[in-house]
């Protein structure tokens, strides 16, 4: 791989891991949330987002525990089926 494209992405992948971090090392920024219904979704074997970590974000942020999931980070994938089912239980 040339250098310059080397570089380029180099700068990239640092720029999206500083992007991604920041979401979650300073306060929400909305003072408070709309009024609607909340619901949250996560996988209880995800290795890339434990589900501790899961359950005390949606909990402080949204106010709700998490819909829980049996299975990994791509659950949109390996569980397609039973994730649309929660999506339309979740939905009313």
């Amino acid at each position: 791989m040339p250098t310059a494209i080397s570089r380029m992405l180099q700068g990239r992948s640092a720029t999206r891991l500083q992007n991604s971090r920041s979401l979650w090392d300073r306060p929400y920024s909305l003072s408070r949330l709309p009024a609607t219904l909340r619901a949250a979704i996560a996988a209880s074997d995800d290795a890339a987002i434990a589900i501790e970590f899961s359950r005390a974000v949606t909990k402080r942020r949204l106010g709700v525990d998490p819909i829980e999931i049996p299975g990994a980070h791509s659950t949109f994938l390996a569980r397609s089926g039973e994730l649309a089912g929660l999506l339309r239980y979740s939905m009313g």
